[in-house]
């Protein structure tokens, strides 16, 4: 039951890096998530982002299922 009502250690795993971040929602197909996920690398070195500073975090769909959200 503990770990059900606090499953992440704190602080989040999204703020420990650098202490904020920042979403992009989207959905795509398998066979395009490396694509997208160079052109991201590629958007932000250009904007003056470190890309090294950003991570990807890919959700697979199963197919069939619907979001319950």
């Amino acid at each position: 039951m503990k770990a059900v009502q606090q499953p992440s250690a704190e602080p989040y795993w999204k703020t420990r890096y650098k202490g904020a971040s920042e979403d992009i929602f989207f959905q795509t197909i398998n066979d395009k998530v490396g694509d997208l996920s160079d052109t991201m690398f590629k958007v932000v070195e250009k904007a003056g982002f470190p890309a090294s500073d950003m991570g990807i975090y890919v959700q697979p769909r199963r197919p069939g299922h619907r979001r319950s959200c």
